[in-house]
């Protein structure tokens, strides 16, 4: 029983309607249009009323009409300077207003924009100078510990300004771990990072240590497509995602100070707003808005800690974009992806989730240590040609897409020239072998992919033994390797001299591969992975971990950074949660850039989980499986009762696996035009089916077969002009 709408009403602030991540709906019918966090159905259960939000950043106006009532005075501190103040204190410092409005702008007051967290209070946090020089490594250290009895998130829209590796300082290190372990009462403040802006420069989350830190929730960015934003960084220590592009607006300093210059003398709100234009786009504007949804769901349950936050949100992110390569489930059955982690928010469902979740068993961390002295192939990407039963070896550079971690196994090869438009020829099972010039590289290994092909041979036609990584194959669907001009003639040659059987190419990575023995039974959260190897050029290092399940987490691959190798840097992936963690990992290193060598001497595997009992290591407890099923048959990724959640989400939920747990409910819109528009949840891997009758019990006629849709499943019907209507629809499992 609930004495509510499944949502409010929409808020009475002008600005409202371009705040396409809170809603994107249509305005008469209510039916989702495009990509959202659904924020008027959280809005139902929370807003985030006793929560304060700590906004990190080069401070706040205060005075702006949307932030009236909604900071809490006592709290507001400037570090640089040590005063209890959290406005800006020069001229373009407007950043944080920004970041700010974009969580807790006051809702319903007509005016401007609403925040997504409206009833949260916050603490400008101020930590850039005057001259708008980051804090020391003590004012720093100071912030992140500052009232952490009071300041249950922190928002931290900033981050490395270098494309090196960059750690927190030894003070903020022992600060963070004061506020993750001893904040709000040991449940640990909730802290907010960003990827980074500069994936077309191939920096990594990874590489800025306060992002790489698995007790913190790591945020990308997506656009309106549904596909990750092109400045947004990838990272395996990503968790989730947020939403923004499009002309969002927030707030912006009042009168002339703000990035919106108009003012009046006679209206002081004149100017204060600002439309963020593709120029002004960051993760910085995503971040508040996981902020919030933070915020939202410590208001219905403030007894979670910061790893039940983690944990809510994975199982409250979606992903919109299938055809990211990297796009794969885990052994646990949750979708990942470096780009956007496990996606973005559904903040109802995440409400939802929060006032019933239960909080997670105590953390176990492990540390495993295998020592590997071995000295590292150069170059090690490895075509192998077939003609004539023969072997020809070629060194090629891969692209900044997909890479072959897995051998692939020598198919037969097809010269489809330059590629440049579409393939008429069937290169189902095949490999093409494509010259370059004319259109770009994912261009070419697009079309080669459409006509089927396994993957793309691209080689030079300039510069003799010249090749490099290709770049902007972020989203190629298949891997694609290049060649230098003159080894791409030498391949062009043995084609030329095959017999009756056709050419055939395989690919394979020559790697420096450890294997690190786990013994003990542990339902993985975060896992991380430490190297210890001599190596002059980073950059030229691809890294990556494979659980004893298979899953494969890439932790460095393709960045521009030609400083030396850290042998104290621990990469962290969220890539494994729920999976067991016991047995065999296996961490493989390449070097894929000819001319410089290097060492392996050791490799660190942390592990950070919880103890489970699981004899037939398949990630369930036994006294779990027990408890349900009376036996230990059933495996992680089963349904037994064809809900479309797995065992290992149902174990996770605390739900029970042997009953139905969906939420399906059926609305309906009166369109304009008379027809009736019924709409539903969408639940991936189902089919809908659509009846109608004269009478309640039927008997039922069937009207239509419906797939689910991307954002929420719907169908239209006209109704009768007389008499009444019944309608249902049932939603079945496909085969």
């Amino acid at each position: 029983m609930k004495k509510m709408g499944p949502m409010v009403p929409r808020p009475n602030d002008p600005l409202f309607p371009t705040q396409w991540p809170l809603e994107n709906r249509d305005l008469e019918t209510g039916a989702i249009i495009g990509l959202e966090l659904n924020i008027r159905e959280a809005w139902a259960e929370s807003t985030g009323k006793g929560v304060v939000i700590g906004m990190v950043d080069d401070g706040v106006d205060l005075a702006h009409t949307e932030f009236v009532g909604q900071g809490v005075d006592d709290l507001h501190f400037n570090f640089t300077n040590g005063r209890a103040n959290g406005n800006p204190v020069a001229q373009n410092q407007t950043h944080g207003t920004v970041v700010a409005g974009i969580a807790v702008a006051n809702a319903n007051n007509g005016k401007g924009i609403a925040g997504a967290s409206p009833d949260a209070r916050f603490a400008s946090l101020v930590v850039w100078d005057a001259v708008d020089n980051f804090g020391t490594e003590e004012e720093i250290a100071d912030m992140f510990q500052y009232r952490n009895d009071r300041i249950a998130v922190q928002n931290h829209s900033w981050g490395s300004s270098i494309s090196a590796q960059l750690d927190a300082m030894v003070l903020e290190k022992q600060a963070i771990t004061r506020a993750i372990e001893e904040g709000r009462d040991g449940k640990g403040v909730v802290m907010i990072r960003g990827a980074g802006n500069y994936r077309a420069w191939g920096w990594s989350a990874a590489d800025d240590g306060y992002s790489n830190d698995p007790r913190v929730v790591t945020v990308g960015a997506v656009g309106p497509t549904g596909r990750v934003q092109s400045f947004s960084n990838t990272g395996a220590c990503v968790l989730c995602a947020g939403l923004i592009g499009g002309g969002v607006y927030s707030t912006d300093r009042m009168g002339a100070s703000g990035l919106n210059r108009d003012s009046s003398d006679d209206d002081p709100e004149v100017g204060s707003y600002h439309q963020l234009e593709y120029l002004d786009l960051g993760n910085s504007y995503v971040l508040p808005q996981i902020a919030s949804l933070v915020a939202l769901i410590l208001s219905v349950n403030p007894d979670l800690t910061y790893r039940d936050v983690q944990q809510v949100f994975i199982h409250a992110s979606r992903h919109f974009d299938f055809a990211d390569p990297f796009l794969q489930s885990n052994a646990a059955g949750y979708l990942f992806t470096h780009n956007t982690g496990y996606g973005v928010p559904d903040a109802g469902v995440a409400v939802r989730l929060a006032k019933r979740w239960t909080n997670v068993r105590p953390l176990v961390e492990k540390l495993y240590k295998q020592d590997s002295v071995t000295q590292l192939p150069d170059d090690g990407l490895q075509l192998q040609v077939f003609v004539n039963g023969k072997e020809n070896n070629f060194v090629a550079s891969p692209s900044d897409g997909l890479v072959p971690d897995d051998p692939i196994e020598a198919l037969p090869m097809v010269d489809v020239g330059r590629a440049s438009g579409p393939l008429e020829v069937d290169l189902t099972g095949k490999v093409a072998l494509i010259e370059r010039g004319d259109t770009f590289f994912s261009e070419k290994t697009r079309h080669a992919a459409d006509a089927g092909a396994t993957f793309a041979i691209i080689y030079n036609d300039r510069g003799g033994d010249e090749r490099y990584i290709m770049g902007g194959m972020d989203f190629s669907p298949i891997s694609a390797v290049f060649l230098s001009q003159n080894d791409g003639a030498s391949v062009r040659e043995l084609i030329k001299l095959a017999d009756d059987e056709p050419p055939r190419a395989g690919l394979s990575l020559e790697s420096s591969a450890t294997v690190v023995n786990v013994p003990d039974e542990l339902l993985c959260e975060q896992v991380g992975v430490r190297v210890s190897m001599t190596h002059p050029v980073r950059g030229d290092i691809r890294l990556t971990v494979q659980s004893p399940a298979g899953t494969r987490s890439i932790l460095q691959a393709n960045v521009l950074d030609v400083t030396s190798w850290r042998s104290d840097w621990t990469f962290w992936s969220n890539q494994f949660f729920y999976e067991q963690a016991k047995g065999k990992w296996k961490v493989a290193v390449t070097d894929l850039v000819k001319n410089f060598t290097g060492a392996l001497s050791s490799v660190e595997l942390t592990v950070r989980g919880t103890s489970i009992t699981d004899a037939d290591i398949d990630g369930l407890d036994d006294n779990w499986e027990l408890e349900h099923f009376e036996s230990l048959v059933e495996t992680a990724l089963g349904d037994p009762d064809k809900d479309g959640e797995s065992n290992a989400r149902e174990q996770a939920l605390r739900t029970n696996p042997a009953s139905f747990n969906g939420s399906f409910v059926l609305r309906y819109h009166r369109l304009a035009n008379g027809n009736l528009r019924l709409v539903w949840p969408s639940w991936r891997g189902f089919v809908f089916r659509v009846q109608s009758a004269d009478q309640v019990l039927g008997p039922w006629n069937r009207e239509a077969v419906v797939e689910s849709g991307k954002f929420q499943t719907e169908w239209d019907a006209k109704p009768e002009p007389e008499g009444g209507r019944f309608y249902r629809v049932q939603a079945e499992l496909k085969p």
